[in-house]
């Protein structure tokens, strides 16, 4: 009897904890909001937790663009559910809220699907801020003449930089499709932002077939992120990020940068940070004159297409006149300055051409400034099959780093790489027609395809990062 009334007690105790399990996992399931047979799976997540990002469903709609899931049928921006937890791994040290959306209950997300929106006029054309997941497509040529500051679409947030691309809540998350039609006289003068650009932030969006023409520069600030097209890029998740057959004719900058401790500065001709991300078949010509000024400290990007760059480009063309003063000398040892003519740091470049002048008037103090003829800094990955014709003029700098093609092999970030499961990092198959002229002050280190010569390999937390230079 006691035997009996032990196993009725374990059954009782195995039910009780298997209903409960049952009870603490909840069901969500998704509806795609329109007419349609197709289904999708719904997702069993345990109560409390967040749906995993790398679950998210990405379904497909002829004729309309996915805007994620809501929990109406509305999809009004305040109803949008995001997936996974706000902090990646690499910010997970920083003690930053890890927020999340969490699952309590059974629930229904809906699917919103955004038509094209066709833009005319210029106020078509700021009315993209209504809704940063629009598609907007471009049905003529539109003119800017009549604006004397443009505002940015789309917001950086201080934690962006940790935070998982779902999180980033302000930035544009679209489509624009210029049709092959030109924005001109786009013009910034006022320092109202840290990014200055069309679009402040793009997080998984999509810009294509663009004419930018004649955009001007004329602004002074502390420091600032400033490009015509976008100021930072993101790409995340299974998603895509993608900047494809833009053109930039005619650009005229005049940037004056007082800068102060710790700042971080990137100016480039088309995406002053791209993390991540695909830049295809794009183009850019013009001219900028930035000076330099304050205290130092941080990092300062210049380049043709790209700032702070860590994206795949690929057929991209640039012919632009970069030059650069150092006004004061008051800057810090610690500060570092990157310019290339196709980007200021690069992982993955292929199939790309810089043409024009790079001229730099330095600061005494200021030891650290890395010039390649198309990548100033390479972080990781493969540079193959480009070309670099170039001017390099160096002045008032106690030393200097030049390559044809790559200024420096960055060790903190070839670390990083490492860590990514990236084993190698080459330069192959590229051609450097380069003149460099030097002041006699300048100690300069010059490769004629890496400045950097062959690098020993590279020992890091993530394991080793082996380096390969190939002259042609």
């Amino acid at each position: 009897m006691k035997r009996m009334k032990k196993i009725l007690t374990f059954l009782s105790i195995s039910i009780l904890a298997a209903m409960q399990l049952n009870a603490q996992q909840c069901e969500v399931k998704f509806d795609l909001n329109y007419n349609t047979t197709e289904q999708v799976e719904p997702l069993s997540v345990k109560q409390g937790c967040a749906l995993p990002l790398d679950k998210k469903p990405m379904p497909q709609r002829e004729g309309y663009r996915f805007a994620g899931w809501y929990t109406s049928k509305e999809g009004k921006a305040q109803e949008e559910w995001l997936f996974g937890k706000k902090i990646g791994a690499m910010g997970a040290f920083m003690n930053l809220p890890n927020d999340s959306m969490k699952v309590e209950q059974p629930m229904t997300l809906y699917a919103r699907w955004i038509a094209p929106t066709h833009i005319k006029d210029a106020e078509g054309l700021n009315r993209m801020r209504d809704d940063l997941h629009g598609w907007f497509v471009l049905d003529n040529d539109i003119d800017l003449a009549g604006m004397d500051d443009w505002e940015q679409v789309g917001v950086y947030e201080a934690d962006y930089e940790w935070a998982e691309g779902e999180w980033w809540k302000q930035a544009f998350k679209g489509k624009l499709d210029g049709q092959g039609h030109a924005i001109r006289n786009l013009k910034f003068t006022k320092a109202t932002s840290e990014k200055k650009a069309i679009f402040g932030s793009m997080m998984n969006g999509e810009i294509c077939n663009l004419v930018i023409d004649s955009p001007v520069v004329d602004i002074s600030t502390t420091s600032m992120y400033v490009a015509p097209l976008v100021g930072i890029m993101k790409q995340g998740g299974n998603e895509v990020n993608d900047i494809s057959n833009v053109q930039v004719k005619d650009a005229r900058y005049k940037v004056n940068l007082n800068n102060t401790e710790g700042a971080f500065s990137a100016v480039t001709f088309i995406t002053a940070g791209a993390w991540n991300g695909t830049l295809a078949n794009c183009s850019v010509q013009g001219e900028m004159d930035i000076t330099f000024s304050g205290t130092g400290g941080g990092q300062f990007y210049v380049g043709g297409i790209a700032g702070e760059n860590y994206s795949e480009m690929s057929d991209c063309v640039t012919d632009v006149k970069i030059n650069i003063h150092f006004a004061a000398p008051e800057a810090a040892k610690d500060f570092s300055v990157y310019v290339g003519g196709l980007a200021a740091s690069a992982t993955n470049v292929k199939n790309c051409s810089s043409s024009g002048s790079i001229h730099i008037d330095g600061n005494p103090l200021t030891e650290q400034f890395y010039v390649g003829g198309l990548v100033g800094s390479e972080r990781y990955g493969e540079i193959a099959n480009n070309s670099a014709k170039m001017q390099i003029t160096l002045n008032g700098m106690p030393k200097a780093q030049v390559g044809g093609i790559v200024g420096e092999f960055n060790p903190t970030f070839g670390g990083v790489g490492a860590a990514l499961g990236i084993k190698k990092t080459s330069v192959h198959d590229c051609q450097a027609e380069v003149e460099v002229k030097a002041d006699p002050s300048v100690a300069l280190t010059y490769g004629r395809i890496s400045g950097a010569g062959q690098p020993e390999p590279l020992k890091a937390w993530g394991g080793q990062m082996e380096y390969e230079v190939s002259e042609p």
